[in-house]
């Protein structure tokens, strides 16, 4: 199976991607091959019974590991040294990293977490408003929620009035964001 792996660089804040495949064979050993920097290293391992690790073979050099996997993370202990990974398959990689860019550029909406009514609106079009600021005041279930900016910028547009109903997902807020 092929999967996108990321992992913090050491040399720099950016996360690096790398194509893994990963294939098992029925002697319960797995091999891992992948292609960083122009360089293709091939991965051997099989779990150890005797240390609860993982017995590594990589390009030909025997060493143990501990690994701990949650959700789409993985944790690899070698030698005193520890690599963070993000594991997803390649189609939900391409998906994440669009949402990403879509998210980053262009207006946000504020939209109601649900149904409600709105107690009070803490700003009006053309304010400018940090990350966590309050925006808007809505009531549910006899709660009274603070919906708060999820980036810094510009309100450009507000969709409702104090007093009105609110359905879920409804839009309240449009904020542009600062370049």
């Amino acid at each position: 199976m092929r999967y996108i792996a990321t992992f913090e660089r050491q040399e720099s804040d950016a996360n690096t991607a790398v194509e893994v495949e990963v294939s098992s064979r029925a002697d319960a050993l797995s091999q891992v091959r992948y292609v960083r920097d122009n360089l293709a290293y091939a991965v051997d391992s099989q779990f150890s019974e005797t240390s609860g690790g993982v017995s590594l073979i990589i390009n030909g050099e025997s060493t143990e590991a501990h690994v701990e996997t949650w959700g789409d993370s993985v944790r690899v202990e070698i030698r005193n040294q520890v690599f963070n990974f993000g594991v997803a398959d390649p189609l939900r990689y391409q998906a994440q990293a669009l949402s990403k860019q879509l998210q980053a550029a262009g207006p946000r909406i504020v939209r109601a977490p649900m149904p409600g009514r709105v107690v009070k609106i803490l700003v009006a079009s053309g304010t400018e408003v940090e990350a966590g600021q309050g925006l808007v005041v809505i009531e549910a279930m006899k709660m009274e929620n603070e919906l708060k900016s999820p980036s810094s910028g510009r309100v450009s547009s507000v969709w409702v009035t104090e007093g009105s109903a609110v359905e879920n997902n409804a839009a309240l807020i449009t904020l542009e964001q600062r370049e």
